[in-house]
């Protein structure tokens, strides 16, 4: 199943047989071959935290709930993000999209494969009157700020 990382943005993380939410999807953390690997969740405490999940850790998502797999593992972000930190990006900072040689676009949004976390589409803003178009993709690298497709 395909999932927006835009519309996820904000949804309930549950834990597995929880009625009461856990914490808030947040962001993703892709490699630099556009494959998502972990996803960052803010705890739903008075100062909140982030801890990290991974594509096998999720249940299944559902009417913008997230459910996580019973007796799956939490990761601190920080200590993720040492032990990744050359190979991974926050989609949150990916601003644009080059297409083959062509002038950099606006990113819109990705769309992401749940079992394979391949990024499959990208939405992207062409111009005022354009307005916004989905784009298909099957290979992607990426930068700090950029994905070259």
């Amino acid at each position: 199943m395909k999932f927006s990382i835009k519309n996820l943005k904000g949804a309930k993380v549950y834990f597995w047989g929880k009625d009461q939410p856990w914490g808030v999807f947040s962001d993703v953390m892709m490699n630099k071959n556009g494959r998502i690997e972990a996803y960052i969740v803010k705890t739903l405490s008075i100062v909140p935290i982030s801890k990290v999940i991974q594509n096998r850790d999720i249940d299944k998502i559902e009417d913008g709930k997230i459910v996580l797999k019973k007796g799956m593992r939490l990761v601190n972000y920080e200590l993720f993000r040492k032990a990744y930190t050359d190979n991974t990006i926050k989609s949150e900072n990916v601003k644009k999209v080059v297409l083959g040689g062509m002038k950099p676009k606006k990113l819109k949004d990705m769309r992401f494969d749940l079992e394979t976390g391949e990024i499959c589409d990208v939405v992207i803003s062409q111009n005022i009157i354009a307005g916004k178009y989905r784009l298909s993709v099957n290979k992607i690298s990426a930068t700090d700020n950029t994905i070259y497709i």
